[in-house]
């Protein structure tokens, strides 16, 4: 279904077209695996191709993608979107592209080819971590932010959750990183204004019928990359406030650093969030936390072994299944990272839950306050918790 409603839009989209999604809003967005469909996907969540094109074909004056690489193969999935950028670029729309320096090595074709095509594209170097974010701004009044990074594999081949908002306000901070991420690594000053949407000052949107108080975070842990919204923080006071439960989704989580040559001096171990769940779990709270296949090679096995004894914690596994067409590297998992709390508030990201996410790469994600918005993560994460794709860690 959702493949013939991507099919109609390209049929009927139009430059500067009204976007469905209304002003002061905020919706999901999911990737679900070809052959997966019938289990995982959720006909009231739109698909990220649908998403990613009609931000595209509606830009009037400016696109700026920041995304961890990019990742493009003809006739597939992410054709139409990069067709559709790079129409936008010939009719006057300002594309601007920031991707991580040490993976350009790896997928370097896209870049090269939309630099000769006249688009700015910039590279973000860091000593130690990764440029990991991945969103898509559009006339500074829309945003797409979440796990899915620009890769057709992210539309067709994993399981993906992200977000979709209209509201400048919202928009601006998110605005803001950029225009800093783009500045640095470009070498220029990167002094900018503070964005002053944070915890004190949440935004309101609608999310599904019902006002929602939202706001951005940030990554690295450090006041110039933050703008003091920093994530790391926002989560720890998200797993303090839990009463009743706590639903996490991420492709990998560990309390043990892994480093790797070049990284310098690292901690062995990084212990802030793991600690919290573990308090929650002491008051009583039931967590319930769902990693990727991916996520549970050594170090990382015998983390997530050891917090399954704790009670009234539970730990599944992902698995989603080889795509009958043939071997596809680099696909075929779950990636998404959110989390719920309660059934009423949560948070939506591109950071995994482990040290170099929050400490020495750039992330970002959102914190809201709203029930229509928790409950529909909620049922997001059940397909995938009682599908037929996860096994408990123990088995």
């Amino acid at each position: 279904m959702k493949r013939l409603l991507a099919v109609c839009l390209l049929l009927t989209l139009r430059a500067g077209a009204q976007p469905t999604l209304g002003p002061h809003s905020l919706e999901l967005v999911e990737s679900v695996p070809l052959e997966t469909e019938s289990a995982l996907d959720d006909p009231e969540i739109r698909s990220t191709q649908q998403v990613w094109l009609e931000m595209v074909e509606g830009a009037r004056d400016s696109l700026d993608l920041e995304f961890f690489y990019l990742r493009f193969e003809p006739k597939t999935s992410l054709e139409p979107i990069v067709q559709a950028i790079e129409k936008a670029k010939a009719r006057g729309v300002r594309v601007r592209v920031l991707v991580d320096a040490k993976f350009l090595v790896t997928y370097p074709e896209l870049c090269a080819r939309w630099s000769q095509l006249g688009l700015d594209v910039r590279k973000i170097k860091f000593e130690s971590g990764v440029q990991h974010t991945k969103m898509l701004l559009a006339d500074g009044d829309q945003v797409f932010l979440g796990s899915q990074n620009f890769d057709w594999t992210a539309l067709s081949h994993i399981r993906e959750l992200g977000l979709h908002a209209r509201d400048p306000r919202l928009v601006g901070g998110y605005q803001e990183a950029f225009e800093h991420d783009w500045k640095w690594a470009g070498g220029e000053e990167t002094v900018g204004k503070a964005c002053v949407d944070n915890a004190n000052h949440p935004i309101p949107v609608t999310a599904y019928g019902q006002q929602t108080l939202v706001y951005p975070v940030f990554s690295p842990a450090k006041k110039s990359w933050t703008h003091a919204n920093e994530e790391e923080s926002a989560l720890v006071s998200l797993l303090q406030s839990a009463t009743k439960s706590i639903q996490l989704q991420v492709m990998s989580y560990s309390p043990v650093v892994v480093s790797y040559p070049g990284d310098g001096e690292l901690p062995k171990r990084y212990e802030k969030l793991d600690i919290e769940l573990r308090a929650a779990a002491a008051r009583g709270v039931q967590v319930q936390l769902l990693v990727s296949d991916w996520g549970t090679k050594p170090p990382h096995l015998a983390a997530l072994q050891a917090m399954s004894t704790v009670p009234h914690v539970e730990i599944k596994v992902s698995r989603i299944p080889p795509w009958s067409g043939g071997e596809i590297p680099f696909s075929r998992v779950g990636h998404s990272k959110y989390l719920v709390i309660d059934g009423e508030r949560g948070w939506i990201g591109t950071s995994n839950w482990e040290y170099s996410y929050f400490n020495t790469s750039r992330d970002m994600g959102l914190v809201y306050q709203g029930a229509a918005l928790a409950q529909k993560a909620l049922q997001f994460f059940e397909r995938d918790w009682n599908g037929p794709y996860v096994k408990d860690l123990s088995r």
